[in-house]
């Protein structure tokens, strides 16, 4: 899966701002699904989300110390 062709591609410095896109995506109705990978010291975790509501589909990736 390639995050650049799948959607959108954030990427998000710091744990706080991770949590805060977090909490809000878990406001909508949406399926998701998710492929985490390790890449030097840090854990990735890339979410592809299809928001049912208007069909848009995105993705995103954040990273938090591993």
């Amino acid at each position: 899966m390639d995050p650049i062709q799948t959607g959108t591609f954030f990427l998000f410095q710091s744990n706080f701002e991770s949590y805060l896109v977090f909490f809000k995506i878990q406001s909508f109705s949406f399926k998701r699904d998710f492929d985490s990978f390790f890449r030097g010291n840090y854990h990735f975790v890339f979410f592809v989300i299809f928001l049912e509501k208007c069909g848009n589909y995105c993705g995103f990736t954040f990273w938090v110390n591993s």
